[in-house]
């Protein structure tokens, strides 16, 4: 491969994950919450979103963070607002 050449992503095999750190951590259920591992979405990912029903941010979020619902509802309301941005950003140049 050539210097400035990019080694190519096998998509079959998924995008990976990006960290979202809490600044409030928090337990629930026994469980302690110091941050969530967000899928980065694919193709199809975006197409549901856009397509679906419920094309709220949060119908994202649930797609892509491996969390209960009930564990999102119970966060501090900023780290909720900074996860809905951060998963957001995926949806910049989607619409």
């Amino acid at each position: 491969m050539a210097e400035n050449e990019t080694a190519l992503v096998d998509a079959s095999k998924g995008w990976g994950l990006e960290d979202f750190t809490l600044k409030h951590p928090f337990s629930f259920a026994g469980q302690e919450f110091r941050k969530f591992d967000v899928r980065v979405p694919t193709g199809a990912d975006i197409e549901a979103f856009i397509r679906g029903k419920e094309s709220s941010v949060r119908s994202l979020v649930d797609l892509l963070v491996d969390a209960d619902a009930k564990v999102l509802n119970a966060m501090h309301g900023a780290d909720y607002s900074r996860l809905l941005k951060f998963v957001g950003k995926f949806l910049a140049d989607s619409r």
